[in-house]
């Protein structure tokens, strides 16, 4: 009777060891955060101005006029490139706003649906309000949920925002803007679409401005 019990003990003991031994791999090997988060920092108010006839994919702005298109660089209906005489370049391009699916593609250990779903995660800009206002570090008692979220989110930051300074755009608009010493990359979020404009001044003696980059972004008009 006591070998039973003591053999019994043993088995519960195994049991529970190897238990705790998977959690602990689950969250100091499998699925450890091993990247920083870089919060976001301030906004850049942009009310929607006057727009003018000239479109791109599925909206309109206003293209100054020294901007002409650069066919070399040009990928129809991928990107569109501008250039003027001072070697200063506006790009436009939009993808698919689907974190779920840039989580399958980098990744893909378990489905991330229902977990965005739960914290309220549909864009980029929710994933960046989420880490600013959530500490995303793990412990042993965090739950299982909790660590399988936060390692999401964060390989799917890491595979969609560049670490640079950015701030929100706001007011009449939804995005943010990356920063890159005097180039500007504004991320716009529509109808579940990323469109980014990115303003390149690495090559001209004139820099853009920031204003001169908010009075074009006031000037779009999404079509839907």
């Amino acid at each position: 009777m006591k070998k039973s019990i003591k053999i019994l003990i043993c088995v519960i003991v195994l049991i529970v060891g190897v238990i705790l031994g998977y959690r602990v791999y689950l969250i100091y090997g499998k699925y450890k955060i091993t990247s920083d988060y870089n919060k976001t920092v301030g906004e850049v108010r942009i009310e929607s101005g006057q727009s003018c006839d000239f479109s791109i994919s599925n909206y309109s702005f206003c293209l100054p006029e020294e901007f002409v298109l650069d066919e070399e660089h040009t990928v129809d209906e991928a990107m569109y490139v501008y250039h003027d005489s001072n070697d200063r370049s506006i790009n436009f391009a939009d993808i698919n706003e689907d974190l779920s699916q840039v989580f399958r593609d980098v990744d893909g250990s378990f489905e991330v649906v229902d977990l965005l779903e739960d914290a309220n995660i549909q864009n980029t800009v929710d994933l960046l309000h989420y880490l600013d206002s959530h500490d995303t570090s793990t412990h042993y008692f965090s739950s299982l949920k909790e660590v399988k979220l936060n390692y999401a989110l964060t390989k799917i930051f890491e595979n969609t925002i560049p670490t640079e300074k950015r701030s929100y755009v706001t007011g009449d608009y939804t995005g943010y803007i990356n920063y890159y010493n005097n180039d500007y990359e504004v991320n716009l979020i529509h109808n579940h679409r990323r469109y980014v404009i990115y303003f390149s001044s690495v090559d001209s003696p004139i820099p853009f401005t920031q204003d001169e980059v908010i009075n074009i972004i006031s000037s779009i008009h999404f079509k839907n």
